[in-house]
């Protein structure tokens, strides 16, 4: 049987690099909706806010974080 290469199973670098940021992406995300749902549960249950309120503040703080993050991203690529 001669070599046969499976398309899904073959990385390069160019295929790697997607994957990679597909990963952090995901990272990314997770890290955001704990830190939101964190925020949420801490003032609605902890400060006794109400519901909307606690939403309004968890999505503002995850939007905070995102921009931050995306400040930090950018001064660290800005070399390359």
């Amino acid at each position: 049987m001669g070599a046969q290469s499976d398309p899904n199973m073959h990385m390069d670098s160019a295929g790697d690099a997607p994957t990679r940021e597909r990963r952090r992406a995901y990272q990314l995300l997770t890290v955001l909706l704990a830190f939101a749902i964190g925020w949420f549960v801490l003032s609605h249950w902890g400060i006794g806010d109400s519901a909307g309120d606690a939403v309004g503040e968890a999505l503002g703080a995850a939007l905070g974080l995102l921009i931050m993050i995306s400040i930090i991203g950018a001064i660290r690529t800005r070399g390359r």
